[in-house]
């Protein structure tokens, strides 16, 4: 990996092909270090196959080769992400590869290998090590957002969303696109990953700051560019943990609108004060018992009483659960007389 960063590719070959001739044991050795990148790997891929190294490599490593090069041989060159699971991203599960790769040998299919309950581990470690700045090839980014992707949306491995963030506002700050990139972090459904988010509105960085309020531009006051980063923190940690329960995500994403909405809130879970399915937005309840027929006839009302309700159902939850209990079984009528009196009289 040293050699890589501070001398580049060719000096790294170069290095391979010295050792390979001189102490191949040792350079097994450094193959199988434990702390080596899936970038340094990678640029030595055609080196260790030409070698015959290969097999001797950790499975994880070996896996991680393999994985790559049936991403790369697979068939699909549009990246762009539509709505929802639709996208290039989310089908890469279901896509086989033709029936012999680039070196005509019979290629394994992306799902059967996906299958393959160490695959997650694999693609975990290039995803942890693999989002290095000096890997120039426009291919082999696409590479890292496909392997992002499938490791966040498809393998539901929310472990590496603290490393995903880190590369989102890194290279942010360099000028380059992570529309691929955010579609898979918010599509990994994982409302505590809003933490991550969060806690850049307090970065030195203003770039760092400014790509936080875009994406939680679903928290009131994010708006507000001349507002203290630290102040604005605790206002949104504050409003997190009244509103986490209630927050679903709506599939939007900077390919389909230059303002998307990443998450909402759903009045529905508010006034019932019930968690809702992060992929949904409905209430987690059980059909047919009495918070069912609360929300069927929370449901018939406007936009404008829906709104009204959920906001004083959720506080009068907050400051006194007792009353909110005795208020929450009155007839729709009275809880909104009764909520209309508690903010003054105003509708």
């Amino acid at each position: 990996d040293n050699i890589r960063i501070s001398s580049g590719p060719e000096i790294l070959r170069s290095y391979f092909s010295e050792l390979l001739h001189t102490n191949r044991n040792n350079l097994a050795e450094l193959l199988s270090d434990r702390h080596l990148r899936f970038s340094t790997l990678y640029m030595l891929k055609s080196d260790i196959k030409g070698s015959g190294l290969r097999d001797s490599l950790p499975a994880v490593y070996k896996q991680a080769l393999e994985l790559s090069e049936a991403l790369s041989e697979a068939e699909t060159a549009d990246t762009a992400p539509s709505r929802r699971r639709s996208s290039t991203f989310g089908r890469y599960a279901g896509t086989r590869l033709s029936g012999r790769n680039r070196a005509g040998k019979k290629a394994k299919p992306v799902d059967e290998m996906l299958a393959d309950p160490s695959s997650a581990q694999a693609l975990g470690w290039i995803v942890r090590t693999g989002w290095d700045g000096d890997m120039p090839e426009e291919h082999y980014e696409r590479l890292m957002e496909r392997c992002t992707a499938l490791l966040l949306v498809l393998l539901k491995d929310r472990s590496v969303l603290p490393d995903v963030a880190d590369v989102i506002f890194e290279r942010h700050r360099q000028g380059k696109l992570v529309h691929n990139l955010v579609w898979a972090f918010f599509e990994a459904h994982d409302r505590e990953s809003l933490y991550l988010i969060a806690q850049r509105l307090c970065s030195p960085d203003r770039r760092d700051a400014a790509l936080a309020r875009k994406l939680l531009c679903f928290i009131p006051g994010t708006d507000d560019v001349s507002a203290d980063g630290h102040s604005q923190y605790f206002s949104v940690l504050e409003w997190l943990s009244v509103n986490m329960p209630y927050i679903h995500f709506t599939g939007e994403s900077m390919q389909m609108c230059p303002k998307p909405v990443f998450c909402a809130v759903s009045h529905e879970g508010r006034y019932l004060c019930t968690q809702v399915s992060a992929d949904s937005g409905k209430p987690e309840i059980p059909s047919g018992g009495p918070e069912a027929e609360r929300l069927e006839r929370f449901r018939r009302l406007d936009g404008s009483q829906k709104r009204l309700l959920a906001d004083v159902s959720c506080a009068l939850f907050m400051q006194d659960k007792r009353r909110w209990e005795s208020w929450i079984r009155l007839p729709l009528g009275e809880q909104l007389e009764s909520a209309l009196s508690m903010l003054g009289g105003s509708g």
